[in-house]
């Protein structure tokens, strides 16, 4: 997919973020860590946001809201990446992040809950991944979401939908019906993807019916936002839902 421009915001992540409540201060060892942020706009108000281990880009989605503020869908590998994110929104789009949304349990996508809820930042999260942050020591999301869960955050509807197990057994995808954006995390692979990637909790029997399950609840997507890589390949024809399913086919 062709971007109109692209934002890079990197350096230290002790940056204030412009918020107006009090906020607790992030742990010393975070407090000077590098870490790098990259903005690319997406469709009017939403941008993607990419951060990187271990030479791994992670996707998550920026949502602008009412008065200024954010929306994060995904939040970074790490609590650098979360102080990160905050850092970039703020500076780059002059936004503040009030609400994230975690599309499941893996590092790549609640790796800097911390660091958010430490900047009063409201985190959202499907009730299976919201029991499997507290059993892993993460703090407990303010909203636990029965799928399908449809919320307004400043100003902006969204559908949190568990489609059934797949890339693990708690993935959601999140719905921007607004943008008619479907973000599916690491649930969705690329169209240029080659493999499924970390299987380690997947459940590949269950996989083809969950994403049989997106299309039939969102046939009007007109963009599916996965977990890593690019949106669109070489064919316009195969988003990501289609690549997935082959791959899930594949002898």
């Amino acid at each position: 997919m062709s971007v109109a421009r692209r934002f890079i915001f990197s350096g230290l992540v002790l940056v204030a973020c412009g918020h107006t409540a009090p906020t607790a201060s992030p742990p010393a060892a975070i407090a000077s860590s590098p870490s790098l942020v990259e903005l690319e706009p997406l469709a009017e108000g939403v941008w993607l946001h990419r951060t990187t281990h271990d030479e791994i880009p992670a996707n998550g989605l920026v949502v602008a809201t009412a008065d200024d503020g954010a929306l994060l869908v995904d939040t970074g590998w790490s609590d650098a990446d979360g102080l990160a994110l905050l850092a970039a929104v703020h500076d780059r789009l002059g936004r503040t992040v009030t609400d994230a949304i975690v599309t499941h349990s893996h590092d790549d996508r609640v790796g800097g809950v911390r660091a958010l809820v430490a900047h009063g930042v409201h985190i959202h999260a499907g009730t299976a991944t919201a029991a499997k942050m507290v059993a892993d020591g993460l703090p407990a999301p303010d909203d636990a979401a029965a799928s399908p869960a449809a919320r307004t955050i400043g100003g902006v509807d969204v559908e949190i939908f568990f489609p059934g197990a797949g890339h693990t057994r708690d993935n959601v995808v999140v719905w921007l019906p607004a943008t008619k954006i479907v973000f599916g995390g690491c649930f969705v692979k690329s169209p240029a993807a080659t493999d499924l990637g970390n299987i380690a909790d997947a459940e590949l029997a269950a996989w083809p019916a969950s994403i049989a399950a997106v299309r039939a609840r969102y046939p009007q997507a007109a963009i599916i936002v996965p977990g890593h890589g690019p949106i669109t390949g070489d064919d316009p024809a195969i988003d990501g839902l289609a690549r997935t399913a082959a791959l899930l086919a594949a002898p």
